[in-house]
């Protein structure tokens, strides 16, 4: 169990020191595992996504390690990278801060030579890496936990906003159980409920609002219900001809 938790944490190079003590466990579970129950527990719990199970994209080993061992030695590195918005890659001088696995994807949250902001860069959109063998410069108010809890990982810009929307009893019920914040307030009024709540204003955001239909009217702040309003129509518009 210890082993497929860390292995997307760990650098390859950490990796490959653990894999005889990861051998060895399986066959003292093996072993034990008709005298002793506890042996038998990893075979009984698993993790899931909550989301729509995607295939993870595939990262070139060569270039894993030398992102890992750059990241682990706080060193610049030079990458050819593939984003989606170009066909081409572009070479970029990269300033490693930290690697994170969301879902399917692993990211690199980095700062590049030409821009002093914090990005996310896929890991598998990295064709090439070679370390530079220069100090990273590092942001000095840059703080991985921070940057999580601010949004990041969820595509925003840092900032918070007060959403109010009017919800199905079905949805508020899965809120009480799952608040969406620590200031969240669900009221009855009528046939719907009335949601308040301060939430990271995020990319994820508006895929979780738009993802219950027609279970949530997003009431403020109005920019937010614009956009998806002009989402929900489009979608509708794809749909209006039958044939």
């Amino acid at each position: 169990m210890v082993e497929d938790t860390i292995k997307p944490l760990l650098p390859v190079s950490m990796l490959e020191g653990l894999e005889a003590r990861f051998r060895q466990a399986e066959k003292q579970l093996a072993a034990l595992s008709k005298e002793n129950r506890r042996a038998k527990w990893a075979n009984k719990v698993r993790t899931v996504s909550p989301t729509l199970p995607l295939i993870p994209p595939v990262i070139d080993s060569t270039v894993l390690a030398t992102v890992q061992e750059a990241l682990l030695a706080d060193l610049q590195i030079d990458v050819d990278y593939h984003a989606i918005a170009y066909e081409d890659g572009k070479q970029k001088r990269l300033h490693p801060l930290a690697m994170v696995t969301r879902g399917a994807v692993t990211y690199l949250i980095a700062t590049a030579l030409e821009n002093d902001d914090v990005r996310l860069y896929a890991m598998h959109r990295i064709h090439k890496a070679t370390s530079t063998g220069e100090a990273v410069k590092r942001p000095a108010d840059f703080d991985l936990d921070e940057y999580i809890r601010a949004g990041g990982m969820q595509f925003g810009n840092g900032k918070t906003i007060r959403v109010s929307a009017n919800i199905s009893p079905f949805l508020a019920r899965i809120l009480e159980e799952t608040p969406l914040s620590n200031d969240q307030k669900l009221k009855s009024e009528g046939d719907q409920v009335k949601l308040t709540a301060t939430v990271a204003d995020t990319w994820q955001l508006t895929w979780w609002l738009m993802s219950y239909g027609d279970n949530i009217e997003v009431t403020a702040p109005v920019a937010l219900r614009k956009k998806i309003s002009g989402s929900l129509a489009d979608a509708a518009a794809q749909y209006a001809n039958e044939s």
